[in-house]
């Protein structure tokens, strides 16, 4: 017995083998080759590291997460009141003394380099426009003192809050 198909399947069928035709073409297999062993020399030639290069962020995902379980520092040294979750804030200036780069317009620097700060200061932080100026004027405090201990103070293993303590004005109560 034999079975007959419509014009309308047959039709389907030819473009369906056209289609398979078309995707076995060596030409083509041989330009996606191409293109991947493109995109791997262009990915190796980034991964090179030339000494004049920027070196990339130090990225230290425990350190931030044992800032989220940090008090505000802002609250701490000023006593005003904190509001929202904890944010590890990135310092983004410059300051040779304290051997810190900023990487960068829209670059962040290494982690090391943050402080726990609600969600409320760190909007005021942006919102004043000089990081600087704010930590000076707003907080009275020096943030990379800040980060320093902090850093260490995990580093070591210790509470964080000891060591923020030493930078409140509000200890000896």
């Amino acid at each position: 017995m034999m079975l007959r198909m419509s014009e309308e399947k047959r039709r389907a069928l030819n473009s369906l083998r056209a289609q398979v035709k078309e995707l076995e073409r060596p030409e083509r297999e041989a330009a996606k080759i191409a293109r991947a062993q493109g995109r791997r020399k262009r990915e190796a030639a980034i991964d090179r590291k030339r000494p004049e290069q920027r070196k990339p962020r130090e990225r230290d995902n425990g350190y931030l997460a044992f800032l989220r379980r940090q008090c505000c520092v802002v609250g701490l040294i000023t006593g005003w009141h904190c509001s929202g979750r904890i944010d590890p804030a990135h310092i983004r200036y410059s300051d040779v003394k304290a051997g810190k780069v900023n990487p960068g317009s829209g670059m962040k620097p290494d982690d090391k380099w943050c402080l726990p700060v609600c969600r409320t200061h760190h909007d005021a932080q942006h919102a004043y426009g000089d990081e600087r100026k704010w930590w000076g004027a707003e907080v009275g405090a020096d943030p990379l003192d800040l980060s320093a201990a902090l850093y260490a103070a995990y580093q070591a293993g210790d509470d964080g809050r000891a060591a923020l303590r030493r930078f409140s004005p509000r200890s000896g109560r």
